[in-house]
Parts: C-alpha cells; sequence; structure tokens
C-alpha cells in the first residue's frame, strides 16, 4: 500500500498514546523538523518504522499531514537532504519524497521555492528515472509546480536542474515563462526558451502581460524567440 495514502511522517504525532511502542518510533522518525537540528543522533532504523506504520496508520483514523523531516532539511539544512533520503527504504522513496504538508507542498516544491539547487540535485538522483517526472509534477493547493515557482522566485539554477531532467511537460513550461516574464527574470525566460518545450500560446500569453507593464527587456526576448507570430506583434 502507498505511503502516500499510509503516510509515514505525514500523521500527527497526538494520533498515538503515549508509551505505545508505536508512538515511540513516529517520534523518534518524525523528530527531525524544520526547527530542529536533524542530525543530532543517530537518525532510525527506516525500514522498521515506515512498515510499522503502514501497517497501523490511515487517514480514516483521523490523521492530519504536516512536514516530513525531508520537508524542513531541504531548505534550512540542504546538505542534510543525501543523510535522510539513503535511509529510507528504496521501494519508499518516490512516495517519501512526494509526501505533501497541509499546504500540499512536497519537499521538492519547497526545496524550489527557497532556491536550493542542491536539495533538488540530490533529491531527483535518488528518484528512479521512470518515476522522476510524477515527483516533477506535483501540485501543491493552488496548482503550483517546482519549475513554475522557481520561475516565479527568480531561482534560475533551479529551473536549469529541473529542464535538464527532460521530464519537464509543455504546460509547466508554459506556465513557468509566464511567471518569470511577469517578475521580469529575463535569464530563466531565456532558459526555458531554449529548452524548445513552449507552445507559442504560452509565449503570447506572456508577451501581453509583460508588455502590460512594461519589461522590455522580456518583451525583446520573447520577440525574437521565434515563438510569436506575426498576428501577435
Amino acid at each position: 500500500m502507498s505511503l502516500q495514502v499510509l503516510a509515514a511522517n505525514a500523521v500527527s504525532e497526538d494520533s498515538f498514546e503515549e508509551g505505545n511502542s508505536l508512538h515511540s518510533e513516529f517520534k523518534e522518525l518524525n523528530r527531525f523538523s524544520k526547527y530542529d537540528n536533524p542530525l543530532e543522533g543517530e537518525f532510525p532504523s527506516a525500514p522498521a518504522v515506515l512498515e510499522n506504520l503502514i501497517k497501523h496508520l490511515s487517514f480514516q483514523n483521523g490523521l492530519r499531514p504536516t512536514d516530513t523531516c525531508l520537508h524542513g532539511e531541504v531548505v534550512y539544512g540542504p546538505e542534510n537532504t543525501s543523510e535522510i533520503l539513503q535511509r529510507i527504504p528504496r521501494e519508499y522513496l518516490s512516495d517519501y519524497v512526494n509526501l505533501k504538508d497541509e499546504n500540499e507542498e512536497t519537499a521538492l516544491f519547497q526545496a524550489a521555492r527557497a532556491g536550493q539547487a542542491d536539495a533538488i540535485r540530490t533529491i531527483l538522483a535518488y528518484i528512479p528515472k521512470e518515476e522522476r517526472a510524477e515527483t516533477i509534477h506535483q501540485k501543491e493547493r493552488w496548482g503550483a509546480t517546482a519549475l513554475t515557482v522557481a520561475a516565479d522566485f527568480g531561482n534560475l539554477e533551479v529551473v536549469q536542474e529541473l529542464l535538464r531532467t527532460n521530464d519537464v511537460s509543455v504546460e509547466d513550461c508554459g506556465r513557468a515563462v509566464v511567471n518569470a516574464a511577469c517578475h521580469g527574470h529575463l535569464e530563466i525566460v531565456q532558459e526555458l526558451l531554449r529548452s524548445g518545450n513552449i507552445s507559442k500560446k504560452d509565449c503570447g500569453k506572456a508577451l501581453k502581460k509583460v508588455a502590460f507593464r512594461g519589461q522590455l527587456n522580456v518583451v525583446q526576448e520573447l520577440l525574437g524567440s521565434g515563438y510569436i507570430s506575426t498576428e501577435a506583434r
């Protein structure tokens, strides 16, 4: 059964009785929050903990999503990302990485927003190639993805890392170029255009928005891209 449904870390500690062995195991596994040093002490044996949690937990029991230890580390301690992932059983890695917090954000999404390219690289390196696209295209509650939020926040290196996978959809690139253009992130606009993974419709949409905002350098880039039809000019 998927960790996305019976989520190893995506539960409230209040769901367990104090002193219960399962409660103790969960508390040990999930004690690394964004407010703590994740590597104080030894990380517990993940396989046994995850197996127990899968057997006993479900959202039907009133459990609610929260941050996993990975969520905190990709933002506040990206150098520890590999330390966490290497302790998760390989068969659970994709499900674990795709767990969402209460804002429906994955750890990859939070790393992209924070501009933590090293954490992005590490996460993608652990995910099997055939499952990367699913991880990259996970959406938060408003529909944003790792690529679109990175473009929105001007995180060029993150955008480059995501494009390098060749797993980003045309839809995602289109939304990203609009976001980047609207915020005047010229280098990101250029990077997305070079990917060749954008529709003329999305480029036209970006052009209309930036022309209204008076961002001449981005307007010139879009006009010279070859994606804008004569009619749109």
